[in-house]
């Protein structure tokens, strides 16, 4: 089943229901339904101010990880459906891995699609993915598997690391600016770490198109979003 938005929801709303809902929350299958958004345009200032506050070149050509953006309340949307096993709260967004086809304008009009996929273990509970797929006018131009983790207890839980070993996080920029910077013959977009946030990173492996790239961080305490 498909449901389809006329126009993106708020997110507080979306999350009061999250928090109502949390304690009924139960089972072990991932909905079929689907949440789809069709025509949806940029709004200039919004995408002047993400620029702005994310470091990104101003520019016609939206930002690798701006659909993420626009689809996110349509993916928490289908997170806070009945039909829906697992609680918002307590969700870990673990990874990212984004692909795309070719360069997208801010004149373009997307059609957004979200899903949930691909159950399985992990050490720590169980994980899934939200896939997101933007289309212009029926093509392909960009997916999305955001990756989070439910945590429950496990017959086998992961050993502890060492914090001997472990390596000291950075404290250099604002948390969430990315730094751009050549990685031999690809581009690599990287997140500045803090104490409270682990550092992440995302690898292009080429700058030709179709552009690959993917995102991870160590599991930590802060909710999907």
């Amino acid at each position: 089943m498909t449901v389809q938005l006329d126009h993106r929801p708020g997110l507080g709303r979306l999350y009061a229901k999250a928090v109502a809902t949390a304690r009924s929350r139960r089972g072990d299958q991932l909905p079929e339904t689907s949440v789809e958004m069709a025509d949806v345009t940029i709004d200039r200032e919004q995408l002047a101010s993400y620029t702005e506050v994310c470091g990104f070149r101003h520019s016609d050509v939206l930002p690798l990880t701006y659909p993420h953006v626009l689809a996110f309340p349509l993916a928490v949307t289908l997170m806070v459906d009945p039909s829906f096993p697992f609680p918002l709260p307590g969700l870990v967004h673990i990874a990212n891995r984004i692909t795309q086809q070719r360069p997208l304008r801010a004149d373009e009009r997307l059609t957004l699609r979200v899903r949930a996929t691909d159950l399985r273990a992990h050490p720590r509970g169980r994980q899934f993915d939200m896939t997101i797929d933007a289309t212009v006018a029926g093509e392909s131009v960009w997916t999305e598997a955001s990756t989070y983790l439910r945590r429950e207890r496990t017959a086998h839980p992961p050993p502890r690391p060492s914090t001997s070993s472990s390596p000291s996080p950075s404290r250099e920029g604002r948390v969430g600016a990315p730094i751009q910077r050549p990685y031999g013959g690809s581009r690599e977009i990287s997140v500045a770490a803090t104490p409270r946030f682990p550092a992440m990173s995302t690898r292009s492996t080429s700058t030709r198109w179709p552009l690959d790239c993917s995102a991870s961080a160590a599991p930590s305490p802060m909710a999907c979003g």
